[in-house]
């Protein structure tokens, strides 16, 4: 009876939500229609991803199982009579529907969208809140989702598009924000945006009625990472060594400080497997200890890297043809590591460990490796495993 009882809880859940989606959601072009004036900001870009047909990735990454990736559509949009609410990160009209495009699926229809019951308590939230109003041009980078990984995979490559020939005669746009700015954002912005934007606090106890606003799009799907050549070449010429990289840098990227908390993805047999790359040159990195400017000199001079599904692999987008291992605790993975190995040239491989269930809720949970396994992948890539 009990079992009966959730499926028809989650049935009644998931009509609840659908109800929710077409009266609350609207899209940018459902709301402006033909008046909607996107700037594209990038030439379209298409890579060659012929290992992708055969990898396991999960529902959310089909779109992906293809034998080439066509970057989506990256633009900025300017517009007017929307709410911004920077409690949550996301866009309103003034009748408080949610804009769609800045949840962020990009590239996802509205129906597959799976919004949680939690979102509709979000929302009737967001219809509490007092509005304030804003002068001038504004824009918002922040997003929902704003861990180590969100941000530097999502949110904060977005402030790369304010660079665009059309924004740089304007006298001041204001990027704003609420939370305090991370480690993260104080690293990368000062690098990313035009001379013209200022950082801009606001309060998120309020929704802001924002003059003109410029919408920066998202790069990529959400199970997906691609940087356009363009933003992969202001980060070389702005955040990367003044140097040859000197690629000879073997990364085991550890997660040993996790290792307390039961899903947090830590390789339980880490010592062995140390033991036996260790001898193949590799080394332990614990990125937590480090700086951000020495994570980025190091992966920089990466030459190969290892590591568990985890936001210190995004530091890859810092690396050049480099060789890169992905241990996964579960068979049906996101394509975040496969898609910014094709994008840097990487040589990818990855390992799903067959003794976790696919069950979603194994997702995080700590895991061993198949040792042999790992020696064999690493003696598959080009170059001396020896």
């Amino acid at each position: 009876m009990l079992q009966i009882k959730r499926k028809v809880e989650a049935k009644l859940d998931r009509t609840r939500t659908k109800y929710f989606l077409q009266k609350n959601i609207i899209s940018l072009q459902e709301l402006y229609g033909d008046s909607l004036n996107k700037l594209i900001s990038f030439p379209p870009e298409t890579v060659a991803t012929p290992e992708a047909v055969n990898l396991p990735f999960n529902h959310l990454c089909e779109e992906l199982k293809s034998d080439k990736y066509t970057v989506p559509k990256i633009y900025t949009a300017k517009l007017e009579g929307v709410l911004y609410s920077p409690k949550y990160n996301i866009l309103l009209t003034k009748s408080r529907k949610i804009i769609f495009e800045s949840i962020h699926p990009l590239n996802r229809k509205l129906r597959d969208f799976d919004l949680k019951s939690d979102f509709r308590i979000l929302h009737k939230d967001l219809c509490q809140l007092k509005v304030k109003k804003i002068s001038g041009y504004c824009s918002i980078f922040r997003s929902q989702r704003n861990s180590f990984a969100h941000a530097m995979k999502d949110n904060i490559p977005r402030t790369f598009l304010l660079n665009q020939a059309e924004y740089s005669n304007l006298d001041k746009i204001k990027l704003l924000y609420s939370d305090e700015i991370t480690e993260l954002e104080a690293f990368f912005l000062p690098n990313l945006i035009p001379s013209n934007v200022v950082l801009n606090s606001v309060s998120s106890e309020y929704l802001y009625d924002i003059e003109n606003l410029i919408f920066p799009s998202f790069f990529h799907p959400a199970h997906a990472c691609y940087f356009p050549i363009p933003y992969l070449n202001k980060l070389k010429a702005e955040m990367m060594p003044k140097r040859p990289r000197r690629k000879n840098k073997r990364i085991y990227i550890s997660r040993i400080k996790c290792k307390s908390e039961r899903t947090k993805r830590h390789i339980l047999n880490e010592s062995e497997l140390m033991e036996e790359i260790g001898e193949l040159g590799f080394e332990r990195y614990i990125l937590e200890d480090m700086s951000l400017k020495s994570q980025a000199e190091l992966f920089y001079d990466a030459e190969t890297i290892i590591g568990a599904d985890g936001a210190g692999l995004f530091w890859t987008s810092f690396a050049e043809k480099a060789k890169v291992l992905v241990l996964f605790n579960r068979y049906l993975v996101p394509a975040f590591y496969y898609t910014i190995a094709k994008n840097l040239g990487h040589e990818y491989r990855q390992l799903c460990c067959s003794n976790i269930s696919e069950n979603k809720s194994h997702q995080n949970r700590n895991f061993q490796v198949d040792i042999a396994k790992v020696l064999e992948l690493l003696h598959s890539f080009s170059g001396d495993y020896k």
